[in-house]
């Protein structure tokens, strides 16, 4: 579990988080969002990166934190499918190689928010702080995660312009 796999540290509020590098394809610098009606506060809005319009997401409100309405740096992650995204951080600290597997989610669980648990795929203590691993997968989670949400949403919105 991530022995050896490089890994970009990045914060979000107190919290730490190692993005495998293979999955980071770019680094951008305070990216201006077209904000989207109606969609979960994850999802802050569509990027536009060279002609190609991604979503910013941000994992803010899972940690209890007001997303911002600019993040200081996004990471861009392409998956093992290929979809693209862009995930809001507050900094990003450095590269860091594991040099053993990490631990499981009994061993950090109780350092994040429960909302995070789902999130990570092993956790590594680095500097007296927890670090968890997003998987490969992460944009795809958490767009599956905020589809129902958005869903409800919408069916709300459906349902007071047909009583109208």
């Amino acid at each position: 579990m991530n022995a050896g796999q490089p890994l970009l540290l990045c914060q979000i509020g107190p919290y730490r988080f190692g993005a495998p590098v293979d999955q980071v394809t770019e680094l951008l610098a305070a990216p201006v969002a077209t904000p989207l009606p109606r969609v979960p506060a994850v999802l802050r809005g569509i990027v536009v990166v060279r002609g190609q319009p991604l979503p910013l997401l941000a994992l803010h409100p899972l940690v209890g934190l007001d997303p911002p309405e600019r993040p200081a740096l996004a990471v861009r992650w392409s998956d093992v499918e290929g979809h693209a995204a862009l995930v809001a951080v507050d900094q990003v600290e450095r590269l860091w190689t594991p040099e053993g597997p990490g631990l499981g989610p009994e061993a950090w669980l109780e350092a994040v928010p429960p909302a995070l648990a789902s999130w990570g795929t092993s956790g590594h203590l680095v500097e007296d702080h927890w670090v968890l691993v997003w998987p490969p997968d992460l944009p795809a989670r958490i767009l599956g995660a905020a589809a129902p949400a958005a869903e409800a949403v919408e069916a709300g919105h459906t349902e007071a312009v047909a009583r109208r």
